[in-house]
């Protein structure tokens, strides 16, 4: 009776497919993390950028230069656009600032609702 050392074809090929899905499994969820990475460096930037110009708007109401109620523009690959209302029961100003940008193909958006000082 011989006795057998080693694995047999089949053995190898077993534990080479299991191994194969683990390290696939693995990839894919590189990938998705990369993306959703991706996802929240763009949202943080636009949320960043619209923080700016909500700072710039009450600078310029404190030093009396604001005169529009509305404006838009584009800082980079961010599309920006806002609505000012003034609500005199209060005394503040109702303000809508809306950013937009693409990634991927997509359009992405981020909306921004608050008060401003007077």
């Amino acid at each position: 009776m011989k006795t057998q050392k080693g694995f047999s074809l089949l053995e190898l090929l077993v534990a080479i497919a299991i191994l194969s899905a683990g390290i696939l499994v693995v990839l894919q969820a590189a990938g998705h993390c990369a993306r959703l990475a991706g996802i929240s460096k763009d949202t943080l930037s636009a949320l960043l950028l619209a923080e700016d110009k909500l700072q710039e708007l009450q600078y310029k109401e404190r030093s009396a230069q604001l005169t529009e109620t509305a404006g838009s523009g584009i800082n980079g690959k961010y599309a920006w656009s806002y609505d000012l209302e003034f609500n005199p029961s209060l005394n503040l100003y109702q303000c809508s600032l809306n950013m937009s940008w693409e990634k991927a193909g997509r359009d992405e958006k981020l909306a921004v609702n608050t008060f401003l000082t007077k």
